[in-house]
């Protein structure tokens, strides 16, 4: 029994996410493209159980993607997970193995 107060859910394509009342996220499903926010340890690729994501606490909104997700935390944005297509906001297409703050936005935009 998972033993915690859930304020948010978000479903990816083969992942999903859990917010708690307390700001704590955990995942679970698919961690390919590091998906999951657990580390480039090679050795996750699915997570059965809600794994906690200890890169990141204090979070206040979670959304996923297909194979990516953001996070909001006292209004800053942290993205992890696939970025092929630079849908991660750090100024490549790189994927992204933990929660990663985005930078502010410059006047180029």
């Amino acid at each position: 029994m998972f033993k915690t107060f859930i304020k948010q859910v978000s479903c990816g394509n083969h992942h999903s996410a859990l917010l708690t009342i307390d700001g704590l996220l955990y995942t679970m499903g698919s961690n390919i493209h590091g998906t999951l926010g657990l580390g480039n340890t090679g050795n996750i690729n699915y997570a059965f159980r809600p794994t906690l994501v200890k890169e990141i606490t204090d979070i206040d909104q979670v959304f996923s993607g297909s194979f990516h997700m953001c996070a909001l935390r006292q209004g800053e944005l942290y993205t992890w997970g696939k970025g092929i297509d630079g849908q991660l906001g750090h100024g490549n297409m790189k994927n992204i193995f933990v929660p990663s703050k985005v930078q502010a936005l410059g006047n180029d935009v």
